[in-house]
């Protein structure tokens, strides 16, 4: 294979990934702009357990 061939399918690749981080990205973005968090509970209140 060829230098440039070589080069040619690392830059393909590195684009590819690039772009996939990129995508994950901006999912994570709209789902927290999206979902609320939790409300904290006060001073005298305990945690809420987990429901089984």
């Amino acid at each position: 294979m060829s230098t440039a061939a070589v080069v040619a399918v690392v830059v393909v690749l590195m684009l590819l990934g690039i772009g996939m981080v990129t995508s994950q990205l901006l999912r994570l973005k709209r789902y927290l702009n999206q979902s609320p968090p939790p409300e904290a509970p006060g001073p005298d209140e305990p945690p809420a357990l987990p429901k089984r």
